[in-house]
């Protein structure tokens, strides 16, 4: 019998994490006005106000949570910034 998990594969993709559903890209295409939005409900947060409210709808895979994702990790990155300069 064989060892089926002991033999080396040929790897299909170059990176597989970009499959997985919490992989966040560096740049999002094509998502400008999606981001901009979202941006401008949390931009008060910044400032230490209340965020404006903010529902994301729409079909499956056409971006929402990468989007949201993406702009809650430059919001932290930025929040970040701010306190440590401080």
């Amino acid at each position: 019998m064989t060892k089926l998990f002991s033999s080396p594969e040929k790897e299909i993709f170059k990176n597989e994490g970009v499959l997985y559903p919490d992989f966040v890209p560096e740049e999002l295409n094509f998502r400008d006005n999606e981001i901009k939005e979202i941006v401008f409900s949390l931009k008060p947060l910044i400032a230490g106000k209340k965020a404006l409210n903010l529902f994301i709808y729409g079909g499956t895979g056409t971006g929402k949570t990468v989007s949201a994702k993406h702009v809650s990790s430059q919001l932290m990155k930025e929040t970040d910034k701010e306190l440590y300069n401080d």
